[in-house]
């Protein structure tokens, strides 16, 4: 009786342990699905770009979209501080020339 005992709890162990066995060698095929994913497939028949590639790219694109709107937005800006100062230039040199008239009126 107690031989069956010990022979009945090491069998639902052994039972035991092959599922957990399973269940740890599907973990790590989807680990690996997951790292491959991300990293990509890289061989001598495909290219494939992980999400890791993809992301890095996006935000590159991203910051380089940035880059041309801040430009656009900085030649747009020089040109109105430009015209600024060429129009407040001009109206101080033709009030020096007034007051330069004014002066020799006297």
């Amino acid at each position: 009786m107690e031989a069956e005992n010990v022979r009945t709890t090491v069998i639902t162990a052994v039972q035991h342990m092959r599922k957990f066995m399973e269940e740890m060698s599907e973990t790590v095929h989807k680990l690996d699905q997951v790292v491959q994913r991300l990293e990509g497939v890289s061989n001598s028949e495909v290219e494939e770009l992980g999400t890791a590639d993809m992301a890095r790219g996006r935000v590159q694109n991203y910051f380089q979209q940035l880059r041309e709107t801040l430009q656009l937005q900085e030649a747009a800006a020089m040109t109105t501080v430009d015209t600024h100062i060429r129009e407040r230039l001009c109206s101080l040199r033709q009030l020096q020339e007034d007051l330069a008239t004014s002066l020799s009126q006297v």
